[in-house]
């Protein structure tokens, strides 16, 4: 999501700035039926339509008694990303995930 449609007060929780041109990027790693945190490793790059692979940096950040993982993306307007997510939690296999942003 672009960072210009947050409010002011949501950026500063994020420690992001806001921009046109900056994406965010949550990740909430969570587990069983009651979504509990999960203690995870997680990390982030965005593909653009040039072929650019993009490293974001993310950080812990709580929310309440979880946390969520958050970074975020300068891009070039009109941006087509897509992501790709890699989890890796205590015990288990790690996951990976594309989403793709239009």
């Amino acid at each position: 999501m672009q960072t210009s449609t947050l409010s002011d007060a949501i950026a500063a929780r994020y420690g992001i700035e806001r921009a046109d041109e900056v994406v965010l990027l949550v990740v909430g790693v969570r587990q069983g039926p009651a979504e509990a945190q999960a203690p995870a490793e997680v990390t982030a790059s965005a593909l653009d339509l040039r072929g650019r692979r993009h490293e974001i940096t993310l950080r812990e950040l709580p929310v309440g008694d979880l946390v969520d993982h958050v970074g975020s993306l300068r891009v070039e307007l009109p941006a087509t990303l897509e992501f790709d997510i890699a989890v890796r939690r205590e015990g288990a296999a790690p996951t990976g995930r594309r989403p793709r942003r239009g």
